[in-house]
């Protein structure tokens, strides 16, 4: 472009300009956010810990880590029980799974932070004093089991997710959500005060009661909506009870004759059809002779 046209087209420019002052604005830089770049507002959002759907992953390092959460340990066990052992973190010694309501997961676990991974602190050290050995080459000094999940300091937590899932709002969900719970029932408590303590059948001089009603026809949405005080529609079709199914009766029960039968002639040998109608000819002639014997009887 030569410098006349340049000229005209800044001509052009700023007459564009003083007839609509907005359209010489570029267009990427017209654009009105009417909401932030994040949303974090979490009044709507809800999460809860996870037994039945978990996330899944083969190795360690299968899934990115999102993440990273300070939080105490002891308070973590406090207000959603005491997790899992772990199975898909080899550095790990805990691991919680969480759902959110929108139905992602999302997996919790500590990361190499006790004596498990890093192998027993050595009496002789001078972890205190390093100053003379060069930064690369110091050692620190590493709780154990017992300490690390009894401590109330804060430590560092990890955390996966599947894939879309809003993993900001579960972070300063979880965050907020030990506040608010650290004061309260621990979670072993409230389980305790809502289901009753745990069967284990062990002791066999004790008699325990069978129960013969299956959970999923207990817990029905009867259960969850009175708790939230709320009234089931009976209009709705999800909304309806689940009928238990009876057991079938005898009338009902298959025999399997036609098969015991069928195995028992695997075993002999094929017959000809000339052999076959030869033998049921005498069968035939057998029947008439013991017929005849019986009319001459009578």
């Amino acid at each position: 472009m030569c410098i006349r046209d340049r000229a005209l087209a800044e001509r052009e420019r700023q007459e564009r300009l003083k007839a609509d002052p907005v359209a010489a604005i570029p267009r990427r830089k017209r654009r009105i956010y009417d909401r932030p770049a994040l949303d974090l507002d979490i009044s709507d959002y809800d999460a809860w810990r996870s037994f039945d759907r978990i996330f899944g992953k083969t190795q360690s390092y299968v899934a990115p880590r999102v993440a990273k959460v300070l939080a105490s340990p002891a308070l973590v066990i406090k207000v959603f029980g005491r997790g899992n052992d772990p199975s898909r973190n080899r550095h790990a010694t805990m691991e919680w799974d969480f759902e959110d309501d929108n139905l992602d997961v999302f997996l919790l676990y500590d990361y190499k932070a006790t004596t498990r991974h890093w192998g027993p602190n050595l009496a002789d050290y001078p972890y205190d004093n390093q100053s003379h050995i060069q930064p690369r080459k110091r050692r620190s000094r590493h709780p154990t089991y017992e300490e690390f999940w009894a401590s109330n300091e804060l430590h560092e937590f990890r955390f996966d997710c599947s894939r879309y899932a809003d993993w900001r709002k579960f972070r300063k969900w979880f965050q907020e959500h030990l506040v608010q719970k650290a004061n309260d029932k621990s979670f072993e408590e409230r389980a305790l005060e809502k289901y009753g303590p745990i069967e284990g059948w062990d002791n066999y001089d004790k008699e325990y009661q069978v129960k013969h009603k299956i959970s999923v026809f207990s817990y029905t949405k009867d259960f969850w909506f009175s708790e939230k005080g709320e009234k089931l529609d009976p209009k709705n079709p999800y909304h309806q009870k689940i009928p238990i199914p009876q057991r079938l009766g005898e009338e009902y029960r298959i025999s399997f004759e036609h098969v015991r039968e069928q195995k028992a002639q695997i075993g002999k040998p094929k017959q000809n059809k000339d052999q076959a109608k030869g033998q049921a000819k005498d069968q035939a002639k057998d029947q008439a002779k013991e017929q005849s014997k019986e009319k001459a009887k009578e």
